[in-house]
């Protein structure tokens, strides 16, 4: 992983195993990558006994900071979704 991406814990619970399971965050430059997680799995001694999940290596982002304001994120999306909208409609079969 690069000097940017780390995981921030989320929960953690402990199984009938007499084990702990913690949920990882990936995280770039301290915002969090959307569906990335580890779950890690110590024993009562704190070693790791297993960690699996989904990571994305190599984000190179020059910066962080969205270009874009909520309210033109919002317009674009609506405009897809209308497109969208209509594209199905003109597949459903007219009775």
């Amino acid at each position: 992983m690069d000097k940017y991406a780390n995981f921030k814990a989320k929960k953690s619970f402990k199984t009938i195993k007499n084990t702990i399971k913690t949920r990882l965050q990936q995280q770039y430059k301290g915002i969090n990558v959307y569906g990335q997680n580890l779950v890690k799995e110590t024993n009562s001694s704190g070693q790791l006994v297993s960690l699996h999940g989904d990571v994305v290596k190599g984000i190179n982002l020059a910066s962080v900071t969205p270009t874009l304001t909520a309210k033109t994120a919002e317009k674009i999306v609506r405009k897809y979704l209308n497109i969208m909208q209509m594209h199905i409609l003109k597949t459903i079969p007219q009775n």
